[in-house]
């Protein structure tokens, strides 16, 4: 993640949903593995989460990632045991419970603040409505 500048909070997020088995489907191609349409998905989906696209190596961050996510993929089914029938099911809503969907960002918070000093009543209004994004 850091060495790609992906956002660590969103690429928590987006493992939520990374399934062990997707690693079974990379293709063995005449002179590499490539993977699969659903493992190509998912490794796009990783990769979005870097706010400079543009500086991003896809390549290098493809092979990268595939490697990681097999020793991932290791480390689930090490852990196997705690999980019930449903694996795959019960890590994703366990990781989710951890990994909000909104984070509020510093940014976020100046613009509230600002409004908050300018003008307090419409201000508390704004900080409402932020502290119920879910």
């Amino acid at each position: 993640m850091e060495t790609h500048k992906l956002d660590f909070h969103s690429t928590f997020r987006t493992l939520c949903d990374f399934k062990p088995a997707l690693l079974n489907q990379v293709e063995a191609g005449p002179t590499t593995t490539s993977p699969s349409l659903d493992l190509h998905t998912y490794i796009s989906r990783v990769l979005s989460v870097t706010p400079e696209p543009s500086k991003l190596d896809h390549g290098t961050a493809t092979k990268e990632l595939l490697v990681w996510l097999d020793t991932y993929a290791k480390r689930i089914s090490s852990e196997s045991e705690q999980w019930g029938e449903d694996g795959d099911k019960e890590r994703k809503q366990e990781m989710r419970s951890v990994n909000p969907r909104f984070v509020l960002r510093q940014w976020v918070l100046e613009e509230v603040i600002g409004k908050v000093e300018r003008d307090a009543d419409s201000g508390k209004r704004v900080l409402a409505k932020v502290m119920h994004v879910r």
